[in-house]
């Protein structure tokens, strides 16, 4: 299932205010927002490459994080952060990362 996506925007200040007033039509509100992201619920803004996304799949377990990791790794794709928790995002966010061939970011997350 996937949890949420982020879509990577030049402009973050600019994007913020244009999400903001398409998504409210649509019955989506801000929920919060770091120094270089805003969250809209499932789907985030951030500053990056536009030309890039990242993809987060809400698994099962902790060790479904760190399988889904290991065989990413294991066929080509490039380590972006190991399983661990991320106390950054919630205190109960375990979550692995990986950059796929085109440089996506690609997440597997539970929470415990």
């Amino acid at each position: 299932m996937i949890d949420h996506i982020t879509l990577q925007v030049s402009d973050l200040q600019k994007s913020k205010e244009f999400y903001e007033k398409v998504l409210a039509e649509i019955g989506i509100k801000k929920l919060f927002e770091h120094d270089d992201a805003v969250c809209f619920g499932q789907v985030w803004i951030a500053k990056g490459n536009p030309n890039k996304f990242h993809l987060a799949f809400r698994v099962d377990s902790e060790e479904e994080v760190k399988n889904f990791y290991n065989k990413a790794l294991e066929l080509g794709a490039s380590d972006n952060g190991g399983p661990g928790i991320r106390e950054k995002y919630a205190p109960n966010y375990y979550a692995s990362f990986f950059h796929d061939f085109d440089g996506n970011n690609i997440e597997a997350v539970y929470y415990e």
